[in-house]
């Protein structure tokens, strides 16, 4: 995507990653393997806990976490994500929502169901991100 930002109008300072579940694990070992330039400008991790043992570094992205407290490992992971990224001095955003319908937060569908307790994950990630410039002209 950034050797191609330029032609499609796209700030390369400004592409981040977004996973959910399992896709977050993934999109996360990606991040450990990549050369400080080729990392993310930030990192949403959905209900996606890592999948392997991370040690963040000082010049890491921000990183912005979703997840319902109901399914106790994947939080407990989420949580864990968190904390190594705040013992490395890195930002990092966590929300905790009480319950759950599903790993993607919309009851198995694409659209938050606002309905529920975390059907609101959309915009508070949508909130982060414009906060953080990333969204900003």
């Amino acid at each position: 995507v950034r050797e191609h930002a330029a032609e499609w109008g796209i700030d390369p300072a400004r592409i981040g990653v977004m996973g959910f579940s399992a896709g977050g694990g993934v999109e996360l070992s990606g991040l450990i393997r990549a050369k400080a330039a080729e990392r993310p400008a930030f990192v949403c991790s959905i209900f996606g806990p890592a999948l392997e043992d991370i040690v963040p570094e000082s010049d890491y992205p921000p990183l912005f976490v979703a997840v319902h407290a109901d399914h106790f490992n994947v939080a407990a992971g989420c949580l864990a994500l968190f904390m190594e990224w705040k013992k490395a001095g890195v930002d990092a955003e966590l929300h905790v929502y009480g319950e759950g319908t599903g790993g993607l937060f919309g009851g198995g569908g694409s659209t938050p169901d606002r309905n529920t307790r975390n059907g609101s994950w959309l915009e508070t990630c949508y909130s982060w991100l414009w906060a953080k410039g990333f969204l900003n002209k």
